[in-house]
């Protein structure tokens, strides 16, 4: 598994501890590597875990029931993939994207501080870190693709995005 900050490891427990997946035979893909390191390796998820590249590899022939993906809405060309992706899943289909929120509040980032000093030992974090993104930045990129049903919660000082298709 690749070396992330002990941060993301933080944010990828709490998804991995809130993840319902119901009963999935189809299981789930995961857009990236480490992310998906991270969930076949230690999820221990009772799905299989299919890693997913858009651009190379297999593609499911019966569609996307569940999609997983880690800081994609970051990405600059975020809008056109998220256009790519959405005819490869299958009618009400999931796509459940995960990323650090920018505005968190003064209490979230005290909880998490102490979160990654008990569970890490780290001594200083920068929250949020490099990148993270408003309601307003997500849902706008969501905007531009064809996913009209979709919700944007915010866990702390991270968001989870659920596309429907």
């Amino acid at each position: 598994m690749s070396r992330e900050d002990p941060l993301t490891f933080s944010v990828w427990d709490d998804i991995l501890d809130n993840l319902a997946l119901g009963n999935r035979e189809d299981g789930c893909w995961v857009v990236g590597r480490s992310f998906f390191e991270y969930l076949r390796k230690r999820g221990k998820l009772a799905v299989p875990v299919v890693e997913f590249n858009l651009r190379q590899g297999k593609k499911p022939e019966e569609g996307i029931g569940l999609l997983l993906g880690w800081r994609i809405l970051e990405q600059p060309d975020a809008p056109a993939w998220l256009r790519e992706l959405y005819p490869l899943l299958r009618d009400a289909g999931e796509a459940r994207l995960y990323g650090f929120y920018s505005q968190p509040s003064r209490d979230d980032m005290i909880l998490w501080e102490g979160k990654l000093r008990r569970t890490a030992g780290a001594d200083c974090v920068k929250i949020p870190p490099p990148g993270a993104l408003s309601l307003g930045d997500i849902s706008g990129r969501i905007r531009e693709t064809p996913f009209e049903c979709y919700l944007i919660r915010k866990n702390g000082i991270y968001y989870q995005s659920v596309l429907t298709k």
